[in-house]
């Protein structure tokens, strides 16, 4: 699908009342919310970068650590593999209810069938379509619950040991970044942590192969509104500007990590740049997802994992 007309459907489910039709769009004519085999291990890859955040660097055990991920999602697929890697005790919550049992089976489909030896349980057959809220909660430890505002409190100070999201933080304002981060540090018990896995991609670009994950950058912010719907935002901060938002928040960074592909160079040259992107290095530009790992106060060295080529 041309990006631009992408663009215009985002514009048309941001007005009122039209929300209620982006999932029936997305499932029955743009059909891409059932995930593909590589889109599942790549789940799966990422699930497993937040469990060893949780297990090998913050030294928390797996069966009892309290864990909230926000951004969950249609099917619950990083709290599924999660729970497959030893994870006991989650909530999973969204800003909007966005849940969808017929997905959340399939995702528990192809994990049972997903040949993969990191998973130290699979999670069997499909679950009933009536109480689905409370058969996650008894069966997995998953408690789902939306709406529900992170940035707006909720829950008990010091309750949780370990907070995560993926693929969520580029769809927030920066300011609304730092309300969650507030919030973040006053939940969190000592000891415990934040992983964030962050894609600072186009988004356009994933259905439109014309365009390169850094198209967005050749906008000026003014002219970027006009193309950054509502229900498809996305606020092209970079790698170095999350790690000023993070410190700014008060939160030391343990461990990061910037991911670069392969020909990210070439892309860079072969289009024009806004002016706020112009003036910075490209060392800054190039990587197209991040991983960080926080804590509130400085229990161990910062791991700067050197930027890499990412093949494929």
């Amino acid at each position: 699908m041309d990006w631009r007309i992408k663009c215009a459907a985002h514009w048309l489910f941001s007005l009122p009342g039209m929300d209620r039709l982006y999932y029936p769009f997305k499932r029955h004519l743009a059909r891409t919310v059932f995930r593909s085999p590589a889109e599942l291990r790549a789940d799966l890859a990422m699930a497993r970068g937040h469990f060893r955040h949780l297990r090998d660097h913050l030294g928390l055990d797996p069966a009892r650590a309290r864990c909230l991920e926000f951004g969950a999602g249609r099917d619950l697929i990083n709290n599924l593999c999660l729970w497959g890697l030893g994870v006991e005790r989650q909530l999973a919550v969204d800003l909007y209810p966005l849940l969808r049992p017929e997905l959340l089976n399939q995702a528990l489909q192809s994990l049972s069938l997903m040949e993969d030896d990191c998973l130290a349980r699979r999670p069997g057959g499909p679950m009933p379509l009536a109480g689905i809220t409370e058969a996650l909660r008894e069966r997995f430890g998953i408690a789902y619950q939306a709406p529900f505002d992170l940035g707006r409190g909720g829950l008990a100070d010091a309750s949780l040991d370990f907070i995560l999201s993926t693929n969520t933080l580029e769809h927030v304002p920066p300011a609304e970044i730092s309300a969650i981060l507030a919030e973040c540090r006053r939940l969190l018990a000592p000891g415990g942590g934040l992983s964030f896995r962050i894609d600072y991609g186009d988004h356009y670009s994933y259905a439109d192969p014309a365009i390169s994950g850094y198209h967005f950058l050749r906008y000026s912010p003014g002219a970027w509104r006009f193309f950054n719907p509502p229900v498809h935002y996305q606020n092209r901060l970079r790698h170095r500007d999350y790690a000023a938002l993070f410190r700014a928040g008060g939160f030391k960074i343990l461990r990061q990590e910037a991911q670069v592909p392969e020909g990210a160079s070439r892309a860079i040259l072969a289009q024009p740049l806004a002016a706020q992107f112009l003036n910075r290095p490209s060392r800054e530009l190039l990587p197209m997802s991040g991983w960080f790992l926080l804590a509130p106060e400085a229990t161990q060295p910062c791991l700067n994992v050197a930027s890499r080529a990412v093949l494929g």
